[in-house]
């Protein structure tokens, strides 16, 4: 279900991104799409050549989840929830991030009483 959507939205993401933000909304629609290729094309000149804003982090985490990158993924998630990013639950509901819920770093880093 989650695949069919993002196949389904993947096409209406900003094609000419405005920011990081748009970049990595793209690169994870197009990675739980299945559309590996195309999420590493979005990836790699945005995560080359700056680092990602701390609002951006678990998308660019959500989009190596998908294409079994877990370790980046945990990375990523880890840095989101260090500093305090606002969206911290997404951890533990979003389907893109599963693959990474259970590992200690980032259970560490959840809120007190999130589980």
């Amino acid at each position: 279900m989650a695949r069919a959507a993002a196949e389904e939205m993947a096409p209406r993401a900003p094609r000419k991104p405005a920011g990081d933000g748009d970049e990595a909304l793209r690169a994870a629609l197009l990675a739980v799409a299945g559309r590996a290729g195309e999420a590493r094309a979005v990836l790699a000149p945005t995560e080359k050549n700056r680092d990602p804003a701390v609002r951006d982090l678990l998308w660019f985490a959500r989009a190596h989840a998908a294409l079994g990158e877990t370790d980046r993924a945990a990375a990523l998630a880890e840095r989101a929830l260090a500093a305090g990013v606002d969206d911290a639950y997404f951890v533990l509901i979003d389907p893109s991030l599963a693959s990474i819920r259970d590992r200690p770093e980032i259970d560490r880093l959840l809120p007190a009483g999130a589980l």
